[in-house]
């Protein structure tokens, strides 16, 4: 009789084993999942910090410093006249078909259509009169 019992109890105790291990693996899954979900959670927050603080600083460039730069950007790309031509700051881009100048499209009275996207009638030359060179 005696046997009977220690056996069974052996048996219970075997399993009881049996479930706190998988308890354990368990819990240590739900662990690593909690930690990598709280690491995804740390970069999403740095990258939307970064760009706040990237939002932020072009906030306090001064305009005539933000013109100068997005000039630098686009002066090279009026080869074509397919898309609109637009520096990082948002700010779009126009050449003057009379005086070739290259402005921001609020210096403009007139600009864009097919195959001229991208050109236009700058105010100035709106406003002396002056025609088109060709």
């Amino acid at each position: 009789m005696y046997p009977q019992i220690i056996e069974k109890n052996n048996k219970q105790y075997g399993e009881y084993l049996k479930r706190r291990k998988e308890q354990e693996i368990l819990r240590q899954q739900q662990l690593q999942e909690h930690q990598k979900w709280k690491q995804e959670q740390a970069l999403i927050l740095k990258q939307k910090t970064e760009e706040r603080s990237r939002i932020e600083a072009i906030a306090f460039i001064p305009r005539e410093e933000k013109e100068r730069q997005g000039y630098e950007q686009v002066k090279n790309l009026f080869t074509q006249q397919e898309n609109r031509i637009c520096d990082s700051y948002g700010t779009r881009w126009i050449q003057c078909e009379i005086c070739g100048e290259i402005k921001t499209d609020s210096n403009f009275s007139s600009y864009g259509g097919i195959d001229r996207v991208n050109l236009g009638i700058c105010s100035e030359c709106s406003r002396s009169g002056e025609r088109s060179k060709s």
